[in-house]
């Protein structure tokens, strides 16, 4: 599977200065001016797989700049 992601502030302070998460992540998904790669996931998809849901990844960045998803957890949006 591949996909890609896009980056958010990592500390919760600026993110609900920023109208909490679930505006940042609509937010940065459509930003064309905010930081993504691309991720290459080659296990089972997870049942959140959706737009939006907030990702945690392990495994490497590719010399050609994919990240390459050992691991793939997903969290849907307000949980």
């Amino acid at each position: 599977m591949n996909f890609s992601i896009a980056h958010i502030p990592g500390e919760m302070k600026e993110i609900e200065g920023q109208g909490g998460l679930e505006e940042v992540l609509h937010q940065d998904v459509f930003d064309p001016e905010n930081p993504r790669f691309s991720v290459v996931y080659e296990g089972t998809p997870p049942d959140m797989l959706r737009n939006e849901a907030q990702a945690i990844l392990v495994g490497t960045m590719a010399s050609e700049g994919v990240f390459k998803a050992k691991e793939l957890l997903l969290r849907g949006m307000g949980l």
